[in-house]
């Protein structure tokens, strides 16, 4: 490669660590006008009263988790619109474990695809396993992109955009941008600029990825959309109802309610700049002079002024080392919009599919059209390359390892840890970062994956807790002869995820014998460690195989192969904490611990024994949640109908009282047969413990139940007895157990 010269020297700048705040303007300065920045999340300023109560309220519905109930699926990715769009805030983007995959059925060559897509979803709830694609099938890989500032674009004319359209590279500077259309009209919005309107944008999104079906906008609503100026809005929307069919009526998602979370979108601010260093400064001019700004336009000028997007919003050919076999809109497979840049250090991991860790590599990936200008970035001088990321940053918002802020408190309730000793309580916050950073496939994730984090599963509400619908895990097994299933010889566990290498972002392909698939949900961790100390005998005093009490409960303890008595996992089959944790780093994570290996190219292991044990503190030390004020009523028929022939308390040997509500115990619970775990059949489940519960919904091993209620009344087998009283009882009664099981 040809060396590039120093920009510095060209410029007549010097490359210096001085982070003295400039007072240059930028794009986003330019004169008096409305202000389109501001924090992470935020709506723009300005708006009425009736428009930020519209925000407010799409914004209770982007964090909402909708159920089965709701009209979540019956095939879906998420069960939240944040389960995408939550870094740093919502509205943002998502960390590699939320990536989707796009799949296209090839025939006579040539990928069959609509304008949006479709996306290769993990779930269905009829059967555990989502569609798959048939093959041959055209891959592609999306990371969820933040949604800042998206309404903006709206404000920006068609002919502001075609006027930098380019495809004959008349100007001869290498770079052909084209315009993206859909229905014929201008599209803005994707990866691949797909969609012309912010309204489709967000009802296929909806429905492709949480199944939520909805009819177009009225006319008198788009009306009152935030329209920033009277008949300026661009984009109204042109797909036409959506539906499917699962037992919820159509739409799904109402018209009010697609009003106000196309309003959420509509309304968010573009990320806040920060103040400009000499360093960033230095960098913006070398960002210029390098050819970036070619299609990473600083500013487009709209309705409200300069958008500092930094982006054409135009299509690129970016070489063959982005390049997808999926296709959509009228993009090729090497085409990707310029992705505007506002906010993109907090956006991480970057570029399309989500491959790079960090804007250096993102920008060394660049090729076909941008070639030149990587190359130029390459032959940069360290402190150049350092001063032109040190400008990125400056766009909004830094990278974090995960979703906790520096210095974040201890929580005082659900998720604090037992009391603790100072030094103890330092282990505490260590192991709470590492539980909450996200690794990546440099680090050792996968190749094959679930997840990219513990937090991905263990979140909701607090780190620690449980995991959404939309992040459970999938097992497979293979039905046998006299009606039980076993798991494959390579194991039961069926990943969402795979690294590129050596086969693209193609799914990971379930066993081909396998024809039981089942979903397994994320349980809290609270409490874990008193659950780790309860006395085996006391757990073992409970077994009644044979049912010599005659009530119909026939509990059996997992003993394992080794000896000792399994107490963790859906069906109890691990032993200890250390076990839970270390099955799930390997499992979910393909974390390579100990003497280990695997076939990427990070050396083995991939996580040291000091780190598998701060993580084992970190679990071991939180709290049993809090409880409350029981109701005395809803205990005495919780009692009566048998429910505590199960979910009982326990005793520590000091006496101390556990109340988890579960004696730990494998029970035939009716159902399906699932899938095996250790010596626990495919019938066998452990009681669930109880405490928490209010918080760690979905419930049952699968998340099938939305509600307590719908738990309780899904029992069956060695629980049909209590499951039949529950449904029989008065409606005062049923609504006082709930109270206490609420409370727990």
């Amino acid at each position: 490669m040809k060396p590039y010269p120093s920009l510095l020297l060209a410029l007549g700048l010097v490359a210096c660590g001085s982070e003295a705040v400039s007072t240059d303007a930028g794009p986003d300065d330019a004169g008096p006008g409305p202000v389109l920045t501001g924090p992470f999340g935020e709506p723009l300023a300005g708006i009425t009263e009736e428009e930020r109560a519209a925000f407010e309220r799409g914004r209770a519905l982007a964090t909402r988790s909708w159920s089965p109930e709701d009209g979540l699926g019956p095939s879906f990715d998420a069960s939240r619109c944040m389960d995408c769009h939550a870094r740093p805030t919502v509205g943002g983007s998502a960390a590699r474990y939320r990536d989707v995959v796009l799949a296209q059925i090839v025939r006579d060559g040539e990928p069959l695809f609509s304008s949006f897509g479709d996306a290769a979803v993990a779930f269905d709830l009829r059967h555990g396993l989502s569609r798959r694609p048939a093959t041959p099938a055209a891959f592609g890989r999306r990371n969820p992109s933040p949604l800042y500032g998206v309404g903006l674009l709206a404000t920006l004319p068609d002919e502001v955009i075609l006027e930098r359209v380019d495809p004959g590279d008349e100007d001869g500077d290498g770079i052909s941008g084209r315009a993206g259309f859909e229905h014929g009209r201008l599209a803005r919005y994707g990866r691949k600029a797909q969609v012309g309107a912010l309204e489709d944008f967000v009802r296929v999104s909806a429905f492709s990825l949480l199944g939520l079906t909805s009819q177009p906008l009225s006319t008198p609503q788009r009306m009152a959309l935030p329209s920033f100026e009277e008949s300026a809005f661009v984009g109204w929307g042109s797909a036409g109802s959506l539906g499917d069919v699962d037992a919820v009526p159509d739409p799904e998602l109402g018209a009010e309610a697609l009003f106000d979370l196309v309003s959420f979108v509509m309304l968010l601010a573009a990320p806040e700049p920060e103040p400009r260093s000499t360093r960033a400064d230095t960098g913006a001019q070398v960002f210029e002079a390098i050819g970036c700004a070619s299609c990473h336009v600083p500013a487009l000028t709209g309705r409200l002024g300069p958008v500092p997007l930094y982006s054409d919003l135009l299509l690129h050919d970016m070489g063959p080392g982005l390049a997808e076999d999926y296709r959509t809109g009228v993009a090729s497979g090497a085409e990707f919009r310029t992705q505007p840049l506002w906010g993109v250090a907090a956006a991480g991991p970057h570029l399309h599919d989500g491959r790079a860790d960090t804007l250096d590599e993102a920008i060394r990936w660049h090729g076909g059209e941008a070639r030149a200008a990587k190359e130029r970035y390459e032959a940069l001088a360290d402190g150049e390359r350092g001063a032109l990321i040190a400008f990125l940053e400056s766009l909004g918002g830094r990278a974090r390892p995960g979703s906790l802020p520096e210095g974040a408190p201890i929580p005082s309730g659900l998720g604090a840890p037992v009391p603790l000793s100072a030094p103890d309580l330092e282990r505490f916050v260590a192991g709470r970062a590492l539980f909450d950073r996200d690794l990546s496939p440099r680090e050792g994730l996968g190749p094959l994956f679930n997840a990219d984090s513990c937090r991905a599963c263990h979140a909701s509400p607090v780190l620690g807790g449980a995991g959404s619908l939309g992040v459970s895990a999938l097992r497979q097994g293979i039905r046998q002869g006299d009606g039980s299933v076993r798991a494959p010889r390579a194991g039961p566990r069926l990943h969402r995820h795979r690294n590129p290498e050596p086969v693209g972002w193609q799914l990971p392909e379930p066993h081909p014998d396998a024809d039981v698939f089942e979903l397994r949900s994320a349980p809290p961790l609270f409490g874990a460690g008193l659950i780790e100390r309860v006395p085996e005998a006391a757990i073992a005093a409970r077994e009644d195989p044979d049912d010599l009490d005659g009530d119909g409960v026939r509990g059996v303890a997992h003993r394992l192969d080794d000896g000792r008595l399994g107490r963790f996992g859906h069906r109890a089959h691990l032993a200890s904490i250390e076990d839970a944790v270390v099955d799930a780093l390997a499992g979910d994570l393909g974390v390579t611990l100990g003497l280990e290996s695997d076939a990427d190219e990070v050396s083995d292991p991939e996580m040291s024994d000091v780190e598998v044990a701060s993580l084992v503190f970190f679990v071991r030390s939180l709290a049993s949640p809090p409880s409350r004020s029981v109701d005395a009523e809803g205990e005495r028929v919780f009692g009566e109908i048998g429910c505590a022939s199960c979910h009982v308390i326990f005793a520590l040997e000091d006496g101390t009282p556990v109340a988890l509500y579960s004696d730990l115990l494998l029970h035939d619970v009716g159902g399906d047969v699932g899938v095996p775990a250790g010596n626990a059949s495919g019938r066998q489940l452990r009681t669930a413990p109880l405490w928490g519960l209010a918080s760690s919904a979905p419930y049952m091993h699968d998340g099938r139940a939305s509600t307590v209620e719908a738990a309780v009344r899904r029992h069956a087998g060695e629980a049909a007895r209590s499951a039949e009283a529950f449904a029989a009882l008065p409606v005062a009664e049923r609504e006082a157990l709930l109270r206490f099981l609420d409370a727990l």
